[in-house]
């Protein structure tokens, strides 16, 4: 059964050709196919807990657990679809992160050179000080 999904994992990996540079951008360390498995996994394990709470509640109502069975494949997608956005949210995250940061390191850099330290300290001093942007 892992066979298949790992042969799956490689297949979907390729639909989505920009998944590897959007990685290393995120910083994770996970190949394509790596993540492609761990989100089947995720989207799998989400969607069956769904599922699972809905019917104990559901419980009563047969035909809306029979609507649960055919809603299975649905929600599985929507979230599988749904992690494998994460690579981007990470991005976005790391974006606002050095936007809200590029500010100051300019004015840091402003005194520090304007204080007679050498271009080279002074970016050292900005990667200390400063660590999204020093990444």
């Amino acid at each position: 059964m892992i066979k298949i999904i790992e042969l799956a994992s490689i297949r979907i990996a390729k639909y989505f050709p920009t998944l590897g540079i959007k990685l290393k951008q995120a910083g994770m360390i996970e190949t394509p196919d790596e993540f492609v498995k761990k989100t089947i996994f995720t989207s799998f394990y989400m969607t069956t807990g769904f599922i699972i709470f809905l019917a104990s509640i559901f419980s009563k109502v047969k035909f809306l657990i029979g609507l649960l069975a055919v809603l299975f494949p649905l929600m599985f997608i929507l979230n599988f679809f749904y992690f494998i956005k994460i690579p981007d949210v990470k991005i976005i995250k790391k974006k606002k992160s050095i936007d809200k940061e590029i500010i100051y390191v300019g004015r840091f850099l402003i005194v520090e050179l304007g204080s007679g330290v050498l271009l080279y300290e002074a970016m050292a001093n900005v990667v200390k000080s400063y660590k999204e942007i020093g990444k």
